[in-house]
């Protein structure tokens, strides 16, 4: 008799941990490949995955599976969730090979829910993938498919020869702070990274520190100046700036940049960042007393900084682009 009462309360207990479990059908999905969906075939790539649990508290994991060769060899890549009721969290995975198709498996509470990857887009041979961080959507968005200048020579000639139909081409895609890659090599198949505004406080510590081994190792980091550059500087890309950032000032006009580009720009006055240059900075545009463009060199990458606002007039509409 007291067996079969055990074995009642086992059998009871069983089924309430079974009923408190929650399920993957209960787990919504948002799945964000790339950078905006844009990819570098063989590098590897971010995947960022929400999840919000509309039911009971869930725990398991989300998997994945990638391509490792051209012989059909996978390797699948997991990541543990744990998810309380009404959680809303997000996942990162780093896959060696992205594609569209590509399955991504929520296992929880003994099921299994799959989805597909949707809106992936690689990146060409010829084209350069610029990402560009920050809130704003749309920024630079006018340089989709532009040539861009030939490696080394920052000048109208070199911009005219790389108009030719095997010139690179600028891809530009859009990412958020707060759902950038936390690991270096998620930045893997990005040519360049554009700062476009301030706001860094949805940046984590993890994000920021993964760009700055990035740029180390060999990457490209574009800074915007203007009425932006006190804020940039103050924050936690600060340090790796070309310039000591003091305040902003008012410039005559952007004349200077005509040694750079096609085109004579508005004559028009402009905020430029003012500080001081630190001593491995390199004047790429402007004078000494007068800075447009800067570069500095760490280790492997460097930061390439402007002084001015290249998201704001007289630059924003240069050679008729907007």
């Amino acid at each position: 008799m007291h067996r079969a009462l055990r074995l009642i309360w086992l059998i009871a207990l069983m089924l309430t941990a079974s009923a408190l479990a929650g399920s993957a059908a209960d787990v919504e999905c948002q799945i964000d490949p790339g950078f905006g969906g844009r990819y570098t075939r063989d590098a590897w790539a971010p995947v960022r995955i929400t999840l919000l649990n509309k039911g009971k508290s869930a725990s398991g994991r989300i998997a994945m599976h990638a391509q490792t060769n051209d012989y059909g060899g996978t390797v699948l890549y997991t990541v543990p969730i744990e998810l309380p009721t009404g959680a809303r969290k997000s996942y990162r995975l780093l896959l060696p090979e992205l594609a569209s198709g590509q399955r991504v498996r929520i296992e929880a509470g003994g099921e299994t829910i799959g989805y597909q990857l949707q809106g992936t887009t690689p990146v060409a041979p010829e084209e350069l993938l610029l990402v560009v961080l920050g809130s704003g959507d749309g920024v630079l968005g006018f340089l989709n498919g532009t040539p861009a200048p030939v490696a080394g020579r920052p000048d109208a000639r070199s911009y005219q020869q790389s108009s030719a139909a095997t010139a690179n081409q600028f891809v530009i895609a859009q990412a958020r702070w707060g759902a950038l890659p936390v690991n270096w090599l998620g930045w893997d198949g990005v040519d360049a990274a554009f700062v476009s505004d301030a706001e860094l406080g949805d940046a984590s510590a993890e994000e920021v520190e993964a760009l700055a081994l990035w740029v180390r190792l060999g990457g490209t980091l574009v800074v915007t100046g203007g009425a932006r550059a006190p804020a940039i500087a103050a924050g936690p890309l600060g340090d790796l700036l070309p310039m000591e950032v003091s305040g902003t000032r008012t410039a005559r006009d952007l004349s200077g940049l005509e040694a750079w580009g096609l085109q004579p720009i508005r004559r028009q006055a402009a905020l430029i960042a003012e500080g001081v240059l630190r001593e491995d900075a390199e004047v790429l545009l402007g004078t000494q007393a007068e800075p447009l463009v800067v570069r500095r060199k760490l280790d492997a990458g460097a930061v390439v900084m402007a002084t001015f606002d290249l998201t704001a007039e007289p630059v924003k509409y240069w050679d008729g682009q907007e």
